[in-house]
């Protein structure tokens, strides 16, 4: 069973849509398994990326998360 690893929250859609695009395009084997990227959508107010432990890529997967304007969350 996959944990989670890491929590991105992105305040505007098109950058939650954005992170999305670019994992599936980089990441595609992940991108189909919540035990690797867990897509929560509009969750609380934000849009949200959970990073779970069987990821392929945990860094690449933040980067990209970084990338699009996610911010990390420790505790969400």
């Amino acid at each position: 069973m996959s944990e989670r690893r890491s929590t991105y929250v992105f305040k505007e859609e098109k950058d939650y849509n954005n992170a999305k695009d670019a994992l599936y395009y980089q990441m595609n084997s992940d991108y189909y398994s919540s035990d690797k990227l867990y897509f929560l959508g509009w969750y609380g107010g934000e849009y949200r990326i959970d990073i779970q432990s069987d990821c392929s890529d945990v860094v690449k997967a933040a980067e990209i998360c970084r990338e699009h304007h996610g911010k990390f969350v420790a505790n969400p």
